[in-house]
């Protein structure tokens, strides 16, 4: 999966679609949970450790979204 964003444009997202948290990023590629490896199948932990990587670069590309930052950051402001 090849994600690009340009951080000086406008967010693409609809309105209040921007990812607010990690959690909500994952859910669906582990069915919504992070994944129980089995000390056993040392192909599965490298495969899934794979995917979990690429989804987090995904998720840092989407934060380079100002609209995404923004909403994602606000709700830790104090």
């Amino acid at each position: 999966m090849q994600v690009t964003v340009d951080a000086n444009t406008d967010c693409t997202h609809s309105d209040g679609d921007c990812p607010t948290d990690w959690d909500s990023e994952l859910e669906g590629d582990f069915g919504g949970t992070c994944p129980v490896f089995d000390d056993r199948t040392p192909e599965r932990l490298e495969e899934e450790g794979e995917i979990l990587m690429e989804r987090l670069r995904v998720w840092e590309l989407k934060m380079k979204n100002k609209c995404c930052k923004e909403k994602f950051y606000k709700k830790y402001e104090y």
